[in-house]
């Protein structure tokens, strides 16, 4: 491929053929054109090389529960950074803008997905639900037990596209000779799918100072006169969560939302009421599972002005994704009952409350604000670049990551 038709994601970098030099001649000439493509190449590859393992690079797992983000957290010299698996990037992205990759979503996902790529970085991808095209496609999201039937082309590689948990998975055992790459809420995946994220602001140095001299706070508690909600439909978890609930609820008030509880709201009433008159929520997942935190964490509580109480992932796994100091989990306490006492302690103390609401001066948190139609597509450009692998032992992963997983609590196993 020529110089002058190559495109590098992200940055634009186009390299246009050098014009003629008037008043020069042919010699000086040439020998300016060979500096300036030397150096131009040199500068590009090496800069290609940073940009696509750290920005494309980092959704690439290796399947062995280290991301390939981990591999790139230091720096990036070229041309000696050469160690990696032929299921990894390895070098530059080239894209072809005029070359349309096909993505097919084959199967019924729980929740809808974009398929508009127009606002992407990398956009020549089509994303559609016409599965008699699979032969022709390049990417193949699996969400559910279905999957092509019939010899696949050599290039094309399927991804296991899911956001519940793995204990309400649907896929298929015979999948497990068949998936290169993988889409969750694990950290491990090779695309990885939050429900949410916490933003850290950039700071300047006024913002610092301000910060730093700032004795004045967000009263939070202001106005709250209730303690502890939970907003729940499904009644039937595969977790410890309404065990734990009820015995909790002897020791301090817990209001009960949804089809489980005996108070009703609807729709965003429910959370105008969060908002305003509880201090705590209970952000219990329906399975402990590696790293499944969903909107009962980000949205129903942190957006909401709620001090969330949360179970599901480990504490650790909740510390990676959350903001600092901004959430309790019940593995900090040896029993619901004593949870219950440090809850009404910090319900009769705005100012200990307050603390976990800091984050608010830190940075942001949205929710659903990711778009996996965009790192599809890049995965899609990326494709001929490697030789996809198979993910042998994948249901082995999926599962493995709610395997032994228990409460401190040992009466809620």
């Amino acid at each position: 491929m020529k110089l002058t038709e190559t495109k590098v994601y992200s940055i634009n970098f186009t390299m246009e053929p050098v014009k003629d030099f008037p008043r020069i001649t042919s010699v000086v000439r040439l020998k300016v054109m060979i500096i300036l493509a030397v150096s131009t190449v040199t500068f590009g590859i090496w800069y290609m090389w940073g940009l696509s393992l750290n920005e494309i690079g980092q959704y690439i797992s290796n399947y062995q529960n280290l991301a390939i983000w981990n591999m790139v957290k230091q720096p990036v010299y070229y041309p000696n950074f050469k160690v990696f698996r032929n299921d990894v990037m390895i070098g530059r992205l080239l894209l072809n803008k005029t070359k349309k990759h096909e993505i097919i979503i084959y199967g019924r996902m729980l929740a809808d997905m974009n398929k508009d790529v127009t606002n992407c970085p990398v956009n020549n991808c089509v994303i559609h639900t016409d599965t008699t095209r699979w032969i022709q496609s390049d990417l193949i999201l699996i969400p559910n037990r279905q999957f092509p039937s019939g010899k696949r082309p050599h290039q094309q590689a399927w991804v296991a596209f899911e956001y519940e948990s793995a204990l309400h998975t649907r896929f298929s055992d015979e999948l497990n000779d068949k998936i290169n790459f993988t889409a969750s809420y694990r950290f491990d995946s090779t695309i990885r799918t939050p429900y949410g994220m916490y933003t850290p602001n950039e700071p300047k140095t006024d913002d610092i100072n301000k910060t730093i001299h700032s004795t004045k706070s967000e009263n939070i508690a202001k106005g709250k006169d209730r303690a502890v909600a939970w907003i729940v439909s499904n009644c039937y978890p595969r977790s410890p969560r309404n065990v734990y609930a009820n015995e909790l609820a002897k020791y301090i008030t817990v209001d009960v939302y949804g089809r489980c509880g005996r108070m009703t709201c609807s729709g965003s009433q429910c959370f105008d009421l969060v908002r305003k008159h509880y201090k705590f929520y209970l952000s219990f997942e329906n399975s402990l599972c590696q790293d499944y935190i969903t909107e009962k964490f980000f949205f129903n509580a942190l957006m909401n002005n709620a001090l969330p109480i949360v179970m599901g992932a480990s504490i650790e796994e909740y510390q990676k994704v959350s903001p600092p100091h901004s959430f309790i989990h019940v593995d900090q306490f040896e029993n619901p009952e004593e949870l219950a006492k440090y809850l009404k302690y910090l319900d009769k103390n705005d100012t200990a409350y307050n603390e976990y609401f800091a984050w608010h001066k830190r940075g942001v948190v949205t929710v659903w604000s990711f778009k996996p139609e965009c790192e599809f597509c890049i995965l899609a450009n990326a494709l001929p670049y490697f030789e996809p692998t198979i993910h042998e032992n994948f249901m082995f992963w999926w599962k493995d990551g709610c395997k032994n997983r228990t409460l401190r609590w040992n009466k809620a196993i």
